[in-house]
């Protein structure tokens, strides 16, 4: 006999169901309680499974990206002397899901030739360190970034304004190839 407070019965007897679903983006939780059928000396017998809790997300929407930022910590924040490396920060937000990881590549300004290839990143919000580059002095470089969602939606590519390496630029009293502390 059917217990009226499960719900719906759906599907023939098996071992997987599947159910067809018409919804709107947003969250949801599905309650799930299986019944098992069986006989003992000719005679039915129903189990009921303990409730499963299913939870997921309808998100149709890819995220955007905020912003690119490639400044340097020099007085001016467009230029770099360093030449094996450099910093940018980014970030990105969805309102329906997460951010699941940044893909990025670094690009020469003028050639747009590729510097770095796309490469994946899971960080967001926080200064990174691309390192082991060989750039050339006088020369902008740009990076271009694009986010993806928990679901795989990509955003659009957003770009940084570039920053110019000049050697010249390095602080006098610097020794460990980074700006820090009053230099």
């Amino acid at each position: 006999e059917l217990e009226q407070d499960f719900g719906i019965l759906f599907g023939e007897e098996s071992y997987s169901h599947v159910k067809a679903l018409t919804l709107s983006p947003g969250k949801y939780v599905y309650y799930v309680k299986c019944r098992d059928r069986y006989y003992v000396d000719g005679e039915e017998r129903v189990k009921w499974s303990d409730i499963k809790e299913i939870e997921f997300t309808i998100d149709i929407t890819p995220p955007t990206m905020e912003y690119v930022n490639d400044s340097s910590a020099l007085e001016n924040p467009e230029v770099t002397w360093m030449t094996d490396m450099l910093r940018v920060k980014w970030l990105a937000k969805d309102n329906e899901t997460e951010i699941n990881n940044y893909d990025y590549t670094l690009e020469e300004f003028e050639t747009l030739r590729t510097i770095v290839n796309w490469t994946t990143e899971i960080r967001g919000g926080q200064w990174l360190w691309v390192k082991g580059l060989n750039l050339s002095n006088n020369v902008k470089f740009y990076f271009r970034v694009k986010a993806e969602n928990i679901v795989g939606l990509i955003s659009s590519v957003k770009e940084s304004d570039g920053i110019t390496v000049d050697i010249n630029a390095k602080p006098t009293n610097c020794t460990n190839n980074i700006k820090d502390r009053a230099e």
